[in-house]
């Protein structure tokens, strides 16, 4: 995940871990800094763009500490009075490093059924439920189950032959069904089923699972 935020009229794209140079801020060395002029946040599906700045959305920054750069010199010359300024410059700033991306609203995962006259082609899954940490998900256990069971079901049992693609960069899975199967009628019911599943698992967690059928 990164966000990109505004402090000291700069803009600045970081992940979390990433340690950089900021205008220099009131705050001393091992303080928590927040920064809450988040422009956007990158997270694949659940990516947020604000207007101006997403709501909720906050990055976390731990003071490293505070500094001055580099000399600068600078030459001032007016020729018709031949007076020359020398002027030396050394611009402060604070030194983080990111900690935390946090955000308010929730992830959620979406599913896809894709139907076309009637008869279900395939789905789509992906996102996370958010209603716990990974690993300790138990909305992302269910629907994980009832895809790995329909796919076993479709292409072990069944003999469907439907192709199987997954995308972990958004942590996205996508079954489609060839143009026929042998057994189409045990495919459209097993397909029927993990619908219904799904919708009663929605309304069980409606703030964490979207089902659609497109």
């Amino acid at each position: 995940m990164k966000a990109v935020f505004v402090t000291g009229g700069k803009q600045y794209t970081v992940a979390e871990g990433d340690v950089l140079f900021i205008e220099k801020l009131a705050v001393e060395a091992e303080q928590t800094v927040k920064f809450d002029q988040v422009l956007a946040v990158l997270d694949g599906e659940n990516s947020k763009i604000g207007a101006p700045v997403v709501e909720g959305a906050v990055v976390e920054a731990k003071v490293v500490k505070n500094g001055k750069g580099k000399k600068i010199d600078v030459l001032k010359y007016k020729a018709k009075k031949n007076e020359k300024t020398h002027i030396g410059h050394r611009q402060p700033y604070t030194k983080v490093e990111i900690t935390k991306i946090a955000l308010d609203f929730k992830s959620m995962t979406k599913i896809e059924f894709f139907t076309e006259d009637e008869r279900i082609t395939g789905f789509s899954v992906s996102g996370h439920s958010g209603y716990a940490e990974a690993g300790s998900d138990i909305v992302c256990a269910a629907i994980s189950a009832a895809v790995a069971m329909a796919e076993a079901t479709i292409n072990d049992v069944c003999g469907a032959k439907a192709k199987v693609r997954v995308k972990e960069e958004d942590a996205r899975i996508t079954l489609t069904l060839p143009t026929s199967c042998d057994e189409e009628e045990s495919v459209q019911a097993c397909l029927a089923g993990m619908m219904l599943y799904l919708c009663s698992l929605r309304d069980d967690y409606p703030d964490n699972i979207e089902v659609l059928e497109v």
